[in-house]
């Protein structure tokens, strides 16, 4: 946990540091929705990786995908590739028309 600057909540300015967002996804999660919305068709994982080019497919296949899929239900794995959700969508709008702070 970093040090707690006077007057900020802790636990935000940590996960701000850590670039997660309110419900727990961070840097590469959002890079992922946001790739696979603009592309606007189903995406294989290899092209996944290779469009993402800074991730590691051992982390993508066990932390990512797990993270986005299942427990979250974000994109969803079809038979011909990744696809996003209308709730991966619904998110991905939440944060575009989120005020900056």
């Amino acid at each position: 946990m970093c040090a707690a600057i006077p007057g900020e909540n802790p636990v935000e300015s940590d996960r701000q540091l850590r670039l997660v967002d309110e419900n727990g996804l961070g840097r590469i999660d959002i890079e992922y929705l946001e790739l696979i919305d603009r592309e606007g068709r189903l995406l294989g994982k290899r092209n996944i990786l290779t469009m993402l080019g800074n991730i590691d497919k051992d982390r993508f296949l066990e932390e990512v995908e797990p993270l986005l899929m299942v427990r979250m239900k974000l994109v969803r794995r079809t038979g011909r590739g990744r696809e996003i959700t209308p709730e991966g969508r619904r998110h991905l709008r939440m944060r575009r028309t989120r005020p900056t702070s």
